[in-house]
């Protein structure tokens, strides 16, 4: 067998033989060969590799460029498209900084390793390619088209399928992305007003003022009736809107105090609170915002505080407001 025949036919057996090897481990997963049962370009690798070898053998070498260039154009689709998913994983860190999974996600993407089996298809492409450009004896007529410009139609040919893999890749993700941004736009929108809302919420507190704070003991409840001979730790109050906007909801903390003024004893109410006036008329009280510039007087009975508390020097600080103008909380 002469040395261009024994090229030939070494380089098709590697290419049938490198389409079954390993050319990408993932963790846990394990190693992936390039046939992948027959997906993609697999088995046009393999039909190619088949006719390079009958080439070989007929002594058609000259063919051998067309065999070897289609099969390394393939590759090197494959290849790119390798890359651009690599690179795509890659940029999963942005959306992992929340996620309590994020370091072992970004470890698995890191752990992306590609195989010697992309080797062996490569070096088999360029015995194929070798076989072809070294020169036949025992043949001499003259080809249509020089070795130089066989070597450089194949360099462009993969350069340009290369470059439309990248471009079709970016397309393809720029319209998903596209796609994708009203339904971003809008959540990102929705987070950036509400945003906004806390924050003027925050400097509104301010302006909603508590005053006239009568702290005592009083009837009232269940468990604290006349009946029962049982006072309960009371107080009442007055809070005033004197900013500029409605408010549906006004929360605020009383602290108790022991005899020393040590704070022992806290408490969550709500004096404004609009709810849906579906639930109004079930709910009672009064669902009504607090406008500008109005009060409302509040008063709570406390069954609850221990007997440490000094209600009389009850402390009631407004904590959170909520505008009643941006829909019901």
């Amino acid at each position: 067998m002469k040395k261009k025949q024994l090229l030939a036919v070494l380089g098709s057996i590697f290419l049938f033989g490198g389409v079954f090897a390993p050319v990408i481990s993932l963790p846990i997963l394990g190693s992936f060969n390039y046939f992948q049962n027959g997906r993609g370009n697999s088995i046009c690798i393999l039909v190619l590799a088949s006719i390079s070898l009958i080439l070989a053998l007929t002594s058609h070498y000259e063919a051998l460029w067309l065999t070897a260039g289609l099969s390394l154009s393939m590759l090197t689709f494959k290849f790119v498209q390798l890359l651009l998913l690599r690179q795509q994983l890659s940029t999963m860190d942005d959306g992992l900084a929340s996620n309590p999974f994020g370091s072992l996600l970004r470890l698995a993407v890191n752990s992306v390793q590609i195989e010697w089996g992309w080797t062996l298809l490569v070096f088999s492409v360029g015995l194929l390619l070798a076989s072809a450009a070294l020169k036949d004896v025992g043949n001499s007529t003259n080809s249509f088209l020089s070795l130089r410009a066989k070597f450089f139609s194949i360099i462009g040919v993969v350069t340009i399928v290369a470059i439309g893999t990248w471009v079709s890749s970016q397309t393809r993700y720029g319209e998903t992305a596209s796609i994708e941004s009203p339904e971003r736009t809008q959540a990102d929108e929705a987070k950036r007003r509400k945003g906004l809302e806390n924050a003027a919420e925050k400097e509104y507190l301010p302006k909603v003022k508590i005053y006239e704070i009568v702290g005592g003991y009083s009837y009232g409840t269940m468990t604290c009736t006349e009946l029962q001979g049982r006072k309960c730790p009371s107080f009442t109050a007055k809070v005033k809107n004197e900013g500029g906007r409605p408010l549906g909801k006004v929360s605020v903390t009383a602290y108790f105090p022991d005899k020393d003024g040590k704070v022992v004893f806290e408490k969550d109410y709500s004096p404004i609170l609009v709810i849906k006036r579906d639930f109004s008329p079930v709910m009672g009280g009064n669902n009504d915002p607090l406008k500008p510039g109005y009060i409302r007087e509040f008063g709570y009975v406390i069954e609850d505080c221990p007997s440490e508390c000094v209600p009389q020097n009850v402390r009631v600080e407004v904590t959170t407001v909520k505008f009643s103008d941006a829909g019901d909380k």
